[in-house]
């Protein structure tokens, strides 16, 4: 599978900030988020091995209360990518400890607003959303894919003590639903 000249649209306005960790953008990074945005659209083409013309669409919903993710919530979800790849993704779930753990892997200040925004992030990740339209190619059923409904995190385990968080998992099944 080829990619063709890649065509994107969004329904955002475009801004310098909107790179995310892939061609699929599933954060806004600006700080000036314009009202009444309802998702993220993503669409392209690609050339399928017969030489004929797949449009792609991806869509990003955000949480119904911590709304789109932020720079920082993609700094807290690379975070998690990076500890989940350090124990060479043996499993689904993810156990970063505390957020003091997360917070101190980037060496910054250990505030309560920088807790406060780190447990935002991680609720934010839990409820964001996607569908996508001809998302990848099943081998088996030869064709393309369509996506209903994916998470990227479906479930997150707090553990406190009195007001101070003491451990905390995320569980995906981001790479275990795809076909390989």
């Amino acid at each position: 599978m080829q990619k063709d000249s890649e065509k994107s649209k969004s329904v955002c306005p475009k801004s310098k900030y909107e790179l995310t960790l892939c061609e699929f953008p599933i954060f806004l990074l600006s700080k000036n988020i314009p009202y009444g945005i309802k998702s993220i659209d993503y669409e392209d083409t690609i050339v399928d091995q017969n030489g004929k013309t797949i449009r792609r669409e991806w869509k990003v919903f955000p949480d119904s209360e911590h709304g789109f993710g932020t720079s920082s919530t993609l700094l807290t979800f690379f975070d998690l990518m990076q500890i989940w790849a350090e124990s060479n993704f043996n499993h689904q779930y993810i156990e970063f400890g505390s957020v003091y753990n997360l917070l101190k892997r980037r060496g910054n200040n250990f505030g309560k607003n920088h807790y406060a925004q780190i447990i935002n992030d991680l609720y934010c990740l839990l409820g964001i959303k996607f569908t996508a339209k001809n998302a990848y190619w099943d081998n088996e059923l030869k064709g393309y894919v369509d996506i209903i409904l994916f998470r990227l995190f479906d479930h997150l385990d707090i553990k406190w003590n009195s007001q101070t968080l003491l451990n905390a998992i995320i569980k995906t099944k981001m790479f275990h639903s795809l076909p390989e």
